[in-house]
């Protein structure tokens, strides 16, 4: 019936309700009195009128074009100088003197794998005759 629809639409709202969080208090609240802003006078520059002209500068231009045309003279000067190294001193090399005496020793000290004509592996004995063919 209608009395009991309404009842349980009022409980449906109350049950659904939704509640806004607080205001705070401050958003209320008269605000501060608020201070003027002091008005800063306006300061009139004293300028000396002079008549118009380019030659101070054209002079100062003309002085640092200057300065850096010999800047850079005096850097291609240093760099057209061509310094040599110094000769090498040569000494005489004392070279060990390679005589029949010494070729023969070593050939006799020598036990290295010596290859064969026919592509046998021969190590250096005492009755080797393939041991003089090395040195």
């Amino acid at each position: 019936s209608q009395a009991e629809r309404e009842k349980i639409e009022i409980e449906n709202m109350r049950e659904h309700q939704i509640h806004a969080n607080p205001v705070t208090q401050e958003i209320l609240a008269a605000p501060e009195t608020l201070k003027a802003e002091k008005l800063h006078k306006a300061t009139v520059s004293h300028v000396r009128l002079a008549p118009f002209s380019f030659e101070g500068r054209d002079k100062m231009v003309a002085k640092k074009k200057e300065e850096l045309r010999i800047k850079i003279q005096e850097e291609e000067r240093k760099t057209r100088v061509f310094h040599a190294n110094p000769a090498p001193t040569f000494r005489p090399v004392a070279v060990r003197s390679v005589s029949r005496e010494n070729i023969k020793i070593e050939s006799k000290t020598k036990s290295a794998v010596n290859l064969r004509t026919d592509g046998k592996i021969n190590y250096g004995g005492k009755n080797d005759k393939y041991l003089g063919m090395i040195c």
